[in-house]
């Protein structure tokens, strides 16, 4: 008799993309495992990011309609399903004669957003102009020179890996299992379903394969040997700093002077949050350089010039590796990245069915992604059409 224990899936990657599609797997009755190479859950970027639930303000620009209404969705969803850990905040946004956006530019955006987001009393926004912005930047101690309206919308903070941890403990309560500190060493392809030998001297059998391993996507693909190409897609790199003490006020969305992209300076735990850079890697082990260090203070002393931070200030640093995919027909440089879609990206292959590989897609639409998969692995496992949603589950 085989010792090989069988699963309807096996979901390779505790992240919070992995962790969001066992629980929502688990909750269909679905016997679930997830395998995790580390020790514990979010070990990579979904512990690394900048610590937000938001709709994604900056792509609106890009024409992203359809990710940010997703986006304020769930973040509204996540603010009650899961309160201890996704907090409303208030952020404050500045326009300055040298801003590459108009106050009226900056209006219209506030106001599809909200829009968008149904014309939720917390989703609104309110504006300063000229020497109202003034006098309250002044309060602020924020840069009042050229400073031409100030203005105030919602977003939410949340600690992504307690949030992490949070839907992967969920998910255990649905029955699902997880194994830490296991690889795999192979994937074989089986009449219906595969065999996954892991590192560790055991195996298992599934019918149904979900690779969600994040800046790690390509490795493990690589592993079922397939003749199609890699996947079409990109990492990118995002670095934070995190300042010994927290002189911040507010929570601000800012523009970076060296080259105008959007960074946070936020309040997180008593310290302060400064992030995030944006570049090309070409690796998933990542750390924060000088000269990203030096590109965030910067940035941060530029709107803040009585409450400078210099690098002894710096307690720690993060990176994270975000899975983009690539712009066909598009330059794939540092200067193009602000305009790549943030969507995610779902990868099949009609020779292989019962496999799928999730890339992309953000921290704020990690339930919205699991339930965009589920009807695929239900026709996979030729389970019934009437699937279960996560969306009233509480998380704590």
């Amino acid at each position: 008799m085989s010792s090989e224990q069988h699963y309807d899936v096996v979901i390779i990657g505790a992240g919070i993309l992995g962790s969001g599609i066992a629980q929502a797997c688990a909750l269909q009755g679905w016997s679930t495992l997830v395998l995790e190479k580390a020790a514990e859950p979010a070990t990579g970027a979904s512990s690394k990011s900048s610590k937000l639930i938001h709709g994604g303000l900056r792509y609106l620009e890009s024409l992203q309609f359809k990710l940010v209404y997703t986006c304020l969705r769930e973040r509204r969803l996540l603010c009650a399903l899961a309160p201890r850990l996704v907090r409303l905040k208030q952020f404050s946004l500045p326009v300055y004669k040298s801003s590459s956006r108009s106050v009226v530019w900056v209006a219209l955006g506030l106001f599809l957003y909200w829009a968008l987001a149904g014309f939720r009393r917390d989703a609104g926004f309110s504006v300063c102009l000229f020497r109202a912005a003034r006098r309250k930047a002044e309060t602020l101690g924020l840069k009042t020179e050229g400073l031409r309206a100030l203005f105030f919308y919602y977003d939410a903070q949340a600690d992504d890996r307690a949030l992490t941890k949070a839907v992967l403990k969920s998910a255990q309560k649905l029955n699902a299992q997880v194994r830490f500190s296991e690889q795999i060493k192979a994937v074989t392809k089986l009449k219906h379903g595969f065999r996954l030998n892991l590192q560790s001297g055991s195996s298992v059998i599934t019918r149904s394969l979900v690779n969600a391993a994040g800046p790690w996507v390509q490795d493990v693909h690589a592993l079922l040997n397939l003749t199609t190409q890699e996947l079409p897609v990109s990492l990118v790199k995002g670095s934070h700093l995190l300042i010994n003490e927290n002189k911040c006020k507010a929570y601000y969305y800012l523009e970076a002077p060296q080259d105008k992209r959007p960074f946070f300076v936020l309040p997180w735990k008593g310290k302060l949050l400064l992030g995030t850079t944006e570049s090309l890697s070409a690796t998933a082990d990542v750390s924060c350089t000088s000269d990203e260090r030096l590109y965030l203070l910067g940035a941060h002393n530029y709107y803040f010039p009585n409450s400078q931070v210099l690098e002894k200030d710096v307690v720690a640093s993060f990176s994270g590796v975000r899975v983009l995919p690539i712009n066909r027909g598009a330059s794939n440089t540092n200067h193009t990245l602000n305009s790549r879609s943030r969507d995610s990206f779902l990868w099949v292959d009609s020779d292989l069915a019962g496999y799928w590989a999730v890339c992309g897609g953000k921290l704020t639409e990690y339930r919205a992604i699991a339930e965009l998969i589920l009807p695929e692995i239900a026709a996979s496992l030729k389970k019934g059409s009437r699937l279960k949603s996560t969306r009233r589950l509480l998380i704590d």
